[in-house]
């Protein structure tokens, strides 16, 4: 047991450092005492965890004292008990009664070795606990700034779809003007309203195609245009449903409550990839990248694995990517991994995957073969990595990887 002559003598005159807190003071002269053992004998004291040594009273001391001594009378005969939280978490083992932990839950052992051996199981289980609540939480986080990520992207498209009017200004101007425009000018010149407007052209095209490339642009950013409201939606309702999950989730201190919580959850918690599925344990074999839009990218690793990837864990409606000419990586884009369907720019970076993983990953320019999945065959008797395709298109890719691989 703890003997507390010492702190009855300390109570009665030689605290030496006055401006220390008591608990401190009590520290220095008991240094094998717990601090829960020091807050319970505060607490009985009617001593604050701040009250400085100049500040006790007579009667805080006289109090210090019998706090001390029926505490050092406990110690004598122990009685071990777990202190847990009203939730069920253990705070303490302790061999005495805790009166400063109000509202905890108080659990008799008949011995030490018994009291320590739940102890140390409950905390097993409930660093399980935690480690697990800490990966759900750090995955909807991630999904939270991806969806918050492709929502900047589709602004970022929008303002492109503002220039609709623009695009078809310059198409008629240059349709008004054809007589004073060449094929292989760089750009015509007119003015509009008083003002000068400088219209870019594409040498190798007519003056007609000129213009119609502009009406076909502003033809396109009316379409991306109609989509981009739809687009935010989407992922504005996927940000506030992990927002939603994650703060029920952050409160939950025992399994019991969080398999509740899985249970109630589980479809919202896959649909957003906070919990792993099939298809997680299936894609760990791959390169796996996010592209525009919040597309996910496969690439292959191997011939083997290539194999793998285009025949058994690609839809039919994937879009697949390999470069002409060269060895190198199956590449298959996810369509439904995000909402809509991919668009010129993430279809562009898969291109660039794919060449990035070939022969001719140090090219300027590297032709890439897309076509969806179910375009793609395996010949009968074909080595690894082999496959024939039926119907494709050329993508002129040069060869990179999105910022990041996860």
């Amino acid at each position: 047991t703890v003997q507390y002559q010492g702190l009855r003598d300390a109570a009665r005159g030689p605290f030496t450092e006055q401006s220390m807190t008591v608990g401190a003071s009590i520290k220095r002269a008991l240094p094998l005492l717990a601090p829960v053992v020091i807050r319970e004998l505060l607490f009985r004291a009617d001593l604050g965890t701040g009250t400085l040594v100049r500040e006790m009273t007579d009667a805080q001391r006289s109090a210090l004292i019998i706090a001390g001594e029926a505490i050092d009378a406990g110690l004598a005969a122990p009685a071990p008990r777990i202190y847990s939280s009203s939730d069920g978490m253990p705070l303490h083992m302790a061999t005495i009664p805790l009166t400063h932990l109000p509202g905890a839950k108080e659990e008799s052992f008949a011995g030490i070795h018994d009291a320590l051996r739940e102890l140390f199981v409950r905390k097993r289980s409930t660093d399980g606990l935690r480690h697990e609540q800490h990966m759900l939480m750090d995955a909807l986080r991630r999904r939270m700034e991806r969806a918050h990520r492709t929502m900047n992207a589709i602004r970022t498209d929008a303002a492109e779809t503002d220039r609709i009017g623009r695009y078809r200004q310059f198409g008629a101007l240059l349709m008004a003007h054809l007589d004073s425009i060449t094929k292989g000018d760089a750009t015509w010149s007119g003015t509009v309203d008083g003002t000068a407007v400088d219209i870019p052209l594409v040498a190798s095209l007519t003056p007609v195609q000129n213009a119609q490339r502009y009406f076909e642009k502003a033809k396109s950013a009316e379409r991306s245009r109609s989509m981009t409201e739809d687009r935010l939606k989407a992922y504005g309702a996927v940000y506030e449903q992990a927002r939603t999950l994650l703060a029920a989730l952050e409160p939950i201190s025992t399994r019991p409550a969080l398999r509740i919580y899985m249970k109630e959850n589980k479809e919202a918690l896959r649909a957003l990839g906070a919990t792993e599925t099939e298809q997680d344990q299936e894609r760990a074999p791959f390169r796996v990248f996010t592209v525009h839009g919040g597309f996910e990218v496969w690439a292959g690793k191997s011939s083997t694995n290539n194999d793998e990837l285009t025949l058994r864990h690609a839809r039919p409606e994937d879009l697949w990517f390999h470069a002409r000419g060269a060895s190198g990586s199956h590449v298959i884009l996810k369509v439904s991994s995000a909402a809509g369907e991919p668009g010129k720019r993430a279809k562009a970076e898969a291109a660039g995957i794919a060449a990035y993983y070939s022969k001719m990953k140090n090219a300027k320019i590297v032709p890439v073969a897309m076509t969806r999945r179910k375009y793609v065959h395996k010949p009968k008797g074909a080595p690894p990595g082999t496959v024939a395709i039926t119907r494709e298109e050329v993508v002129m890719a040069t060869p990179g990887l999105p910022s990041a691989e996860t």
